[in-house]
């Protein structure tokens, strides 16, 4: 039985086979399996939409319109993989993270702000959260908008698992609170093909 506010979610496929509680004020996408790149299994648990000014280049030259538009301000993810092993990509969880921080080096806005060890269910992982650019182009008198991301990852059963919150600033308590119970709920269940 959930707690009061979620929602549970197993999800079992020829990759993965766990469960999660998550808000269920949220949207959920997925579970999808994508064979492009792995295979790849995901779900995505979205925040509902809010409206935005954003600040859009005219073709005018030094001119810029403001226009309105919607967004996700946070969202959770879970993501699995099996490694795939094009040169040059990382092949496990630790490399991931390692890729993270190596990218965000190179960033204006990128601030590391926690590394720390973590477990999810039984598992020994590795959580960096850090704050970026959000990528939106907000009206000049509000600057830059920021998004928060915390990011486990852990390897398991020849897998890579990802479990991950981006969030705006003013949505940051709720949603690590939302993030925190996740990570506390979700079980795998055994291996997809074990009959578990």
């Amino acid at each position: 039985m959930s707690r009061e506010g979620y929602r549970n979610l197993t999800v079992k496929n020829e990759l993965v086979h766990y469960s999660v509680e998550y808000p269920a004020s949220y949207d959920r996408a997925g579970p999808r399996v994508d064979y492009q790149s792995g295979p790849l299994t995901s779900v995505t648990f979205l925040a509902p939409q809010k409206r935005i000014d954003i600040v859009v280049p005219s073709p005018v030259e030094n001119e810029v319109k403001t226009v309105s538009a919607e967004y996700v301000p946070a969202s959770i993810k879970i993501l699995v993989w099996e490694p795939y092993g094009p040169p040059n990509t990382p092949n496990s969880s630790s490399e991931y993270v390692e890729n993270i921080l190596s990218r965000g080096a190179r960033l204006e806005y990128f601030r590391l702000l926690e590394r720390s060890p973590i477990t999810v269910s039984g598992i020994p992982g590795e959580m960096i959260y850090f704050v970026d650019e959000w990528g939106l182009l907000a009206p000049k008198d509000e600057g830059v908008k920021l998004k928060f991301t915390r990011v486990v990852y852990f390897d398991c059963d020849g897998l890579i698992w990802r479990i991950d919150s981006e969030a705006e600033e003013e949505m940051l308590d709720e949603v690590n609170a939302y993030f925190d119970y996740v990570l506390q709920t979700f079980k795998i269940l055994g291996s997809p093909n074990s009959g578990v």
